[in-house]
């Protein structure tokens, strides 16, 4: 029997549920606490540790991807570093999460980056500059 470790769940095949959500593959995203593993699906949050891992077989990036309820470590294989995962920075990614070594890893995720925390910051100064004279 595999272990599912953490709190990925043990896939549950039901008539008519296949995926994550309704309408395309991965569907609206879901709290990592509620990824399936084996089940394809998309999840939002922040990036805390990015790092390069030297392997037998090659190099991988990882970035673990926090939200509200939980974390998800993004693989990413052949790869050392990838322009933009920073930490801090806001991300959705997609992917078929699976359960490795006693946590959830999605390999090779479709993504995109949505913002870093200091663009966010900057986003709430005021840049009205003028003046009224």
């Amino acid at each position: 029997m595999a272990d599912f470790g953490g709190h990925l769940q043990r896939p549950q095949y039901r008539s008519g549920a296949k995926e994550h959500g309704s309408g395309d593959r991965f569907g609206s995203a879901v709290p990592v606490s509620n990824l399936v593993a084996r089940r394809p699906a998309t999840v939002r949050g922040y990036l805390g540790d990015v790092r390069t891992v030297e392997g037998l077989h090659g190099p991988r990036c990882e970035a673990v991807l926090d939200d509200a309820t939980g974390s998800v470590v993004l693989v990413f294989l052949g790869r050392r570093s990838i322009p933009g995962l920073v930490p801090g920075t806001a991300l959705e990614a997609q992917g078929t999460p699976r359960a490795h070594r006693g946590r959830t890893e999605i390999l090779n995720p479709r993504y995109e980056l949505i913002s870093s925390s200091s663009d966010l910051q900057r986003c709430e100064e005021p840049d009205d500059t003028r003046s009224d004279t």
